[in-house]
């Protein structure tokens, strides 16, 4: 699949997405190849930030991908793992306002990266349109220095969805 978008304000962003169900379901391989290019006004950090009213305008742009394969291990299930990389640089073209949002430095450059495990139950019927079956996911993933961040820390996420015929 490819995707893309803009905005009024000049954001704009570009994907290209490509899932693969090889040996008769035994192997899924899936990947994302995106770039982001986003303006806004960042009003700051809590409820008496926005309150205030006052933003500065910022520029984040740069590119994130995601590799994920997953094997058939027994009755539905799925294991494998992901790896997911994202470096934005975030500008402003303003200089911030006394009394207004404050900012970590006129430029910030993010830099993260995740690898981790990922486990699937799949029960549905089809994997675009499903009209009946489970499918649970789980998604953990350890971000740090080793694999390419700037930061460590951990993300665990589930997803838990049941498909129903209708009529």
């Amino acid at each position: 699949g490819v995707l893309g978008s803009k905005t009024t304000n000049g954001s704009w962003g570009a994907a290209f997405v490509q899932s693969l169900h090889l040996s008769r379901d035994k192997i899924r391989l899936l990947g994302v190849a995106a770039y982001g290019d986003v303006n806004y006004a960042f009003y700051g950090t809590g409820q008496s930030a926005g309150d205030a009213g006052l933003s500065v305008e910022l520029n984040q742009a740069g590119p994130a991908g995601m590799v994920e394969g997953l094997v058939h291990v027994g009755h539905r299930w799925y294991a494998g793992a992901r790896y997911l990389a994202l470096h934005m640089t975030v500008t402003s073209p303003e200089i911030p306002i006394p009394g207004g949002p404050t900012l970590p430095g006129v430029h910030a450059d993010i830099r993260t990266a995740s690898l981790g495990p990922r486990v699937d139950f799949d029960s549905r019927d089809n994997p675009f349109y499903a009209t009946r079956g489970t499918q649970l996911q789980t998604i953990i993933g350890f971000y740090g220095e080793g694999i390419g961040g700037h930061r460590s820390y951990q993300s665990y996420q589930g997803a838990l969805n049941r498909y129903h015929s209708i009529g």
